[in-house]
């Protein structure tokens, strides 16, 4: 779960990418409110990983909404989870000759 000083450094990224982001920092609720709210359960790293995702998006002009990163981090979890994963049980790896006996039914 990411802190709110991890959407702090995420949204000062956007506002370093983006010249024309002026996000809302005073009062309540301000951006790093809503930031919190909307991605505050996913790691700080998929954050980041859907920050820099969405800022590298061809054509993009101004910076990404809550929901987009929502989005992008919902992708990258999707990813992770599919992905290789060990067999369930343990391969076994038997000798030539332990393979021949359980092959004739010997113990």
């Amino acid at each position: 779960m990411a802190t709110r000083d991890e959407i702090k450094l995420e949204i000062r990224y956007l506002i370093l990418a983006f010249t024309n982001f002026l996000p809302t920092l005073e009062g309540s609720p301000n951006t790093v409110d809503v930031f919190m709210d909307i991605l505050g359960e996913y790691s700080a790293d998929i954050l980041h990983k859907a920050v820099v995702s969405c800022i590298k998006d061809p054509g993009r002009l101004f910076a990404p909404l809550p929901g987009e990163l929502l989005d992008r981090a919902k992708m990258f979890i999707a990813d992770e989870k599919s992905r290789y994963k060990p067999p369930a049980t343990p391969e076994v790896y038997l000798s030539g000759e332990e393979l021949v006996r359980r092959m004739k039914g010997e113990k």
